[in-house]
């Protein structure tokens, strides 16, 4: 009969899983960050070619921003991307005397993929 023995450090293994729940956090919190971005940009984008009194300006623009939402600690972050121009709902769905312009869903569809990509390669990483 042939016996194998094994004897495992604890606090060594529990100091490895914590590294690697770090390691596991940290990509997914980059590639969160990562879509979020291009979200933004792909929104950004799209409204750039919009019609409207800022055009010019860039106010609009710049009003798409990125915050993040939620904590680590309780495992659970997520980004929002967002703005506060009066002018997004009415810009995306139209009014009355004046069409829609699109730009929100249609940014969202178009990046999907690259938002999907931006957390596999956070991941892939830690491979």
């Amino acid at each position: 009969m042939i016996g194998i023995r094994t004897k495992v450090n604890s606090r060594s293994v529990s100091i490895s899983l914590k590294a690697a729940e770090r390691a596991i956090e940290r990509a997914a919190l980059d590639g969160g960050l990562r879509a979020a971005q291009r979200l933004r940009d792909t929104i950004r984008d799209h409204a750039t070619r919009r019609p409207g009194p800022e055009v010019v300006t860039g106010d609009y623009w710049r009003s798409w921003k990125i915050r993040r939402v939620g904590s680590t600690v309780a495992g659970v972050t997520s980004w929002s991307v967002y703005s506060e121009d009066p002018a997004v709902l009415p810009l995306e769905f139209g009014r009355v005397g004046a069409p829609p312009f699109p730009h929100i869903f249609v940014s969202i569809d178009e990046a999907r993929d690259g938002i999907i990509a931006d957390f596999g390669s956070g991941f892939r990483k830690l491979l």
